[in-house]
């Protein structure tokens, strides 16, 4: 199995972290990552060079946040300046307005109507959602970290799952309410011991595991997922958390270390993935 080397370090703006995205803000893509110590979201503009100059938002202190926004795992885009974070305890969506510094919507993940599901859901607080991609109709999909490794898509109350991630919608529709419920699950056969982030590239769904260190490919076989290609990572990254890919193609991977310094990497693209010129 190929190792996929870094070409880059760069500091963290967060401690422990758990998630990245790249989205749009402004005409500009930047990097977001978010860690699982505290409710901190984080940005850059991605340059030629890494990403540029930091900013943060303490989400606590953000209008409309939710009472119990606890340890962050992931982030994706939204569209228009905007990104969802995912909380592990409790499971919860949250909707960032970046530009604007306001939580647009925050929906929790009640298991209460699937309760074959809830005895996966529930065996381990500390393993729940760890990656995250966003779907057509206010749906998402979100991936359990272990024991065992599931995908789950959430969505409304009365709709119909998808698992549509080839059609990755380019702004978010927000549902209504506050609480989104599984509507389909499925399993990864040959899984890693753990998957945290996600990525969409291609068409193509990416997941990368902490305690394999290694990114691997994620495909359908019927009523369940599949390993595809996998590719070991640099011996030197640790803890490998968040995923995040840019419209240029390069790869970005975020380590849930102590320390904060060199916590994010550019590396080798996987295969045949290269940057775009």
């Amino acid at each position: 199995m190929a190792r996929l080397k870094i070409l880059d370090r760069f500091d963290s703006p967060v401690r422990e972290a758990s998630g990245l995205c790249c989205f749009d803000l402004d005409g500009a893509e930047q990097l977001a990552v978010v860690g699982d110590r505290d409710s901190v979201l984080a940005w850059a503009p991605i340059t030629p060079d890494g990403p540029g100059q930091w900013r943060t938002l303490a989400l606590t202190e953000l209008p409309g946040a939710p009472a119990d926004v606890g340890q962050l795992e992931a982030v994706a885009a939204a569209g228009d300046g905007r990104v969802v974070v995912l909380g592990e305890e409790p499971a919860l969506l949250v909707l960032v307005d970046v530009a604007g510094s306001v939580i647009e919507g925050w929906w929790h993940i009640s298991t209460a109507e699937s309760p074959d599901f809830a005895q996966l859901w529930d065996r381990d607080d500390n393993s729940r959602g760890e990656g995250l991609q966003l779907l057509p109709d206010g749906h998402a999909l979100v991936i359990k970290e272990k024991d065992p490794v599931v995908i789950v898509e959430v969505g409304p109350d009365a709709t119909r799952a998808s698992l549509d991630w080839q059609s990755m919608p380019a702004t978010w529709d927000a549902p209504a309410g506050h609480s989104l419920r599984p509507v389909h699950w499925l399993d990864i056969d040959s899984a890693p011991g753990d998957l945290s982030d996600c990525e969409v590239v291609d068409g193509v769904l990416y997941a990368i595991s902490d305690q394999d260190r290694c990114l691997v490919q994620l495909r359908h076989d019927q009523e369940s997922l599949v390993v595809g290609e996998s590719w070991k990572l640099d011996e030197k990254v640790e803890k490998p958390e968040g995923l995040a890919v840019t419209a240029g193609r390069e790869w970005y991977v975020a380590m849930d270390t102590g320390n904060a310094a060199g916590a994010i990497v550019r590396i080798r693209p996987p295969g045949n993935q290269r940057p775009l010129a």
